[in-house]
């Protein structure tokens, strides 16, 4: 009898074919806690006035309201190339633009059922430097520069808002100066030569000051504000 052929098998695959590569996720940004971090702007003024307590030496920091006058003024274009217009807005005319532009959010956003990306949220905070004198008296007679003295109320503000220390806020090479008008809790304190400098500097200021005469007891103040952009 005939034998039966036996069948070939099957070709077993390569096994050292190449893996299924999985798909990339680096397109993936998963949200970090800071961007998630709900901020609640009405304690923004409570903070800052701690921190004036905590950082103004001087005690001439004060919280200020913002009141807004009762006629607005209004830039706008009819459309895109057409010439830049102005207008005033009394309060019912206020009342009614108002309604248009949440009429408008409403349907671009679909009653808030789309999110809108790129939205920019602007709040602006106030306070008010006071001065014991008038800016002359202040130079002359006190012998104190408003320059530098705004400069650190505004550093005071910049440090709450964006809840950075001030070395984070100032460029590298204007540490020293500022480290030399402003108080250790903001700024830790300048070296031993750079105290010895600044007593150096003082003391010949005071030596050429001229003295004090009667003067006008008046006062003097500037507002800092700082704007938000979130």
């Amino acid at each position: 009898p005939t034998p039966t052929p036996t069948p070939n098998p099957d070709p077993i695959p390569n096994s050292t074919s190449t893996p299924t590569t999985p798909p990339s996720t680096s397109a993936i940004v998963n949200p970090t806690e800071e961007e998630t971090k709900d901020i609640d702007y009405t304690e923004i003024p409570k903070k800052l006035e701690k921190k004036y307590k905590e950082m103004d030496d001087d005690d001439c920091l004060r919280p200020t309201i913002i009141n807004m006058g009762e006629n607005w003024e209004r830039s706008f274009q009819s459309s895109l190339i057409s010439p830049m217009r102005e207008e005033e807005l009394s309060k019912d005319a206020q009342e009614m633009e108002r309604k248009k532009a949440f009429d408008l959010l409403d349907a671009i956003s679909r009653s808030g059922s789309l999110s809108i990306d790129n939205a920019v949220l602007h709040v602006i905070v106030a306070a008010t430097h006071c001065f014991d004198h008038t800016f002359m008296n202040t130079v002359l007679q006190d012998n104190v520069n408003p320059i530098e003295k705004l400069e650190r109320s505004t550093l005071i503000m910049a440090t709450t808002i964006h809840e950075k220390p001030a070395k984070e806020l100032i460029q590298p090479e204007y540490h020293a100066r500022v480290q030399m008008f402003t108080s250790s809790k903001l700024m830790p304190g300048p070296s031993s030569e750079a105290l010895a400098s600044t007593r150096a500097i003082d003391g010949k200021k005071k030596s050429h000051s001229p003295r004090k005469t009667g003067s006008s007891s008046s006062s003097s103040s500037s507002t800092v504000a700082t704007t938000l952009s979130l």
